[in-house]
């Protein structure tokens, strides 16, 4: 397979010049956490995300705030270049350039699809990104520390038994009722009456920012907001599977139980990327 068979081509892009609401306009519409700048011929001129943005947020100007020369990748690459491009950079959206224009962006649950049909090996192989696990009792401001302080956002729910009874993520903290829409919409200066900025959108832009610096949570326990149905897959569940899951679901993490649903890790998306690298070396002996 080539990267323009798995790449999405309809790209929401900013174009330049611009400023800072603009991104975060087209952000919150789409619900997604960053997308390419590109000039008004099409040509791509940068990268910016919702951590560029809150970076400096005392900064207007688009072409100041966003990644100047960004990794990028030709549409006839393979998906195996892709994953190696995202594992070496730590990156999780690739623009797809034919030249200097951009034609297309891919990311790792794009890559899946590969997966789906080629994968090889058991979840098990691959797991090894950080697992952090939390108690169901635990409140919400000690949530919003573990998270902050281990980088870690999607975090498995045990109750006293051990047993997995959920999952929670930073975008959980900040439902409606928790955090009052109006207030986030007067901290950007957004009019209430403006429905094109959704409140699930500007969660998804607005939370690792608020987590740092805006919100005193309610001392609420983690399972009064958690998400309770979540898929899960055994540590002996085939990698196409799993990547099936990712896949269809849109969703960036699986927790990985027993038969007990006693927890055995986390695996994520990145993770699975790692069988690109392994089949890329099996193909070379």
């Amino acid at each position: 397979m080539r990267i323009e068979e798995l790449m999405s081509k309809d790209v929401i892009t900013v174009t330049i010049p611009s400023d800072r609401r603009a991104a975060l306009r087209l952000m919150v519409q789409h619900s997604i956490s960053g997308l390419p700048v590109v000039h008004k011929d099409g040509k791509l001129a940068g990268i910016i995300t919702r951590k560029d943005i809150f970076r400096k947020v005392e900064e207007e100007q688009l072409t100041i705030l966003m990644t100047h020369d960004p990794v990028t990748i030709d549409p006839g690459e393979s998906p195996e270049t892709a994953a190696e491009l995202m594992i070496e950079n730590g990156i999780r959206r690739l623009p797809v350039v034919d030249g200097e224009e951009l034609v297309g962006i891919i990311t790792p649950t794009d890559l899946m699809r590969s997966i789906e049909i080629y994968g090889s090996g058991s979840v098990q192989e691959f797991m090894g990104s950080a697992c952090v696990p939390v108690y169901e009792e635990t409140p919400l401001p000690v949530l919003a520390s573990i998270i902050y302080s281990s980088q870690v956002y999607s975090l498995p729910v045990l109750d006293s038994e051990g047993r997995l009874v959920g999952i929670v993520t930073d975008g959980d903290m900040f439902k409606q009722g928790i955090v009052d829409e109006t207030v986030v919409k007067s901290d950007l200066g957004i009019g209430v009456d403006e429905d094109q900025w959704t409140w699930e959108g500007l969660r998804n832009v607005m939370k690792l920012y608020y987590i740092r610096s805006k919100i005193n949570l309610p001392s609420i326990p983690v399972k009064d907001i958690m998400v309770r149905d979540t898929y899960k897959v055994f540590k002996e569940t085939p990698i196409q599977k799993a990547a099936k899951i990712i896949h269809m679901h849109g969703i960036g993490q699986i927790p990985v139980i027993d038969a007990n649903d006693r927890l055995g890790g986390m695996l994520f998306a990145k993770d699975l990327l790692k069988w690109f690298q392994r089949n890329s070396e099996d193909n070379e002996c």
